[in-house]
């Protein structure tokens, strides 16, 4: 017989934010190398966007538990994006990121729990539009989910 395991998205506090900041180590550390230095500033300057954005009530955060075990996380960042000919404002968009499942949890709904829950918050808080930038690995999840690819490119300068 197949074990079912439960997963469970909780908000995150601020008392979780080392949590996130490791989850977001990891994930870079898996996508591309980087020196022990480099991890450190990132460290500490993700940790400073977490309780920055947090207080200014521009940033939430979600852990996933697999039968009461810590398994994943990821957050939604409200950012915003400049006026265009259409809408002459500036808008805020819920932008998914810092997705991380830990390895032994993977194959198991973590990353589809967390998007879900990331999906049903950014709609309830008034928030049209999800947007992110997906990983290889992730591109599939996202697109199962709905997600479509935008035309966005970018320069390494």
């Amino acid at each position: 017989m197949k074990k079912t395991n439960r997963v469970t998205v909780k908000r995150a506090s601020i008392r979780d934010f080392d949590i996130l900041r490791e989850h977001r180590r990891a994930l870079h550390e898996e996508l591309r190398h980087r020196t022990k230095l480099e991890h450190k500033s990132g460290d500490s300057a993700y940790r400073k966007l977490l309780i920055d954005m947090s207080k200014k009530r521009r940033l939430v955060g979600f852990l996933a538990y697999v039968n009461g075990e810590l398994a994943g996380s990821g957050c939604v960042w409200l950012r915003e994006s400049t006026p265009n000919p259409v809408r002459k404002q500036l808008r805020t968009y819920a932008y998914l990121l810092s997705m991380y499942t830990l390895p032994a949890y993977r194959s198991n709904g973590v990353a589809t729990a967390i998007v879900k829950e990331a999906m049903k918050w950014s709609k309830n808080h008034g928030y049209p539009t999800l947007l992110l930038h997906a990983s290889d690995m992730g591109r599939h999840l996202y697109s199962k989910l709905g997600f479509t690819d935008t035309h966005e490119m970018r320069i390494r300068l």
